[in-house]
């Protein structure tokens, strides 16, 4: 595993390791949208990557790579207790966002929806017992996420495991999939600003933040904005 002392290092060099060692790959889909035949979309891939940030200051995460008044929009909508869908946060990047509303101008999924009660049982959890090993917030649930239905969107983010050790709570966040361009930075601004919140519930020191991602990917049509 990479250590790296903030986010800022550890981007440096997950752009230049997907530069000079992901491989080529061509799926079928990318969220709901069929683009099997779009070599737009032929991509680069670093799989089953894994890194390790010592000091997890959201701040410095490259500004190029956050779309800051999202984020804080996102995250507010993200812990506000509500089971929002689709909010109004997704609104501020609609050009991107507006195309996975379904007819009824709902989302597939909503991270507020499926953060709405686990998030404070994670918080009370930590109350109790601050060296548990449970508290894990789920995003992706199997029963309802058809991972076989390509015409559907299903959560990139598996979910996020905090750990109090060593006087400061740790975050592991684990991604199935990343797109480096378009959603990594705000993936991490996201889980970062989300530890940060639980460890002031919690009344607690943050600690370290550790990302797992199964596929860290780059499209080809976004490679020369990226490299």
């Amino acid at each position: 595993m990479r250590f790296y002392a903030d986010f800022n290092e550890a981007l440096s060099e997950v752009k230049s390791e997907l530069r000079e060692m992901g491989i080529r790959v061509h799926t079928q889909s990318v969220q709901n949208k069929n683009i099997a035949d779009d070599p737009d979309y032929d991509t680069m891939e670093l799989q089953d990557y894994v890194y390790l940030v010592r000091n997890p200051d959201p701040d410095k995460i490259p500004a190029d790579m956050i779309d800051r008044e999202w984020c804080f929009r996102e995250f507010d909508e993200r812990t506000c207790g509500l089971p929002l869908n689709p909010g109004e946060a997704w609104k501020l990047r609609r050009t991107y966002w507006e195309q996975f509303l379904t007819p009824d101008g709902r989302f597939d999924y909503a991270y507020p929806q499926r953060m709405s009660k686990t998030l404070e049982r994670v918080i009370s959890l930590l109350k109790k017992d601050p060296v548990t090993r449970r508290a894990y917030l789920p995003i992706f649930n199997g029963v309802v996420d058809r991972v076989d239905d390509l015409g559907i969107r299903i959560p990139c983010s598996l979910g996020y495991h905090f750990m109090f050790r060593q006087g400061g709570l740790n975050i592991t966040y684990y991604l199935r999939s990343s797109d480096f361009f378009e959603h990594l930075g705000n993936d991490l601004w996201l889980a970062a600003s989300l530890q940060k919140y639980v460890a002031n519930q919690c009344n607690m020191p943050v600690g370290y933040f550790c990302h797992h991602v199964g596929s860290l990917h780059c499209f080809l049509k976004d490679v020369k904005t990226v490299f």
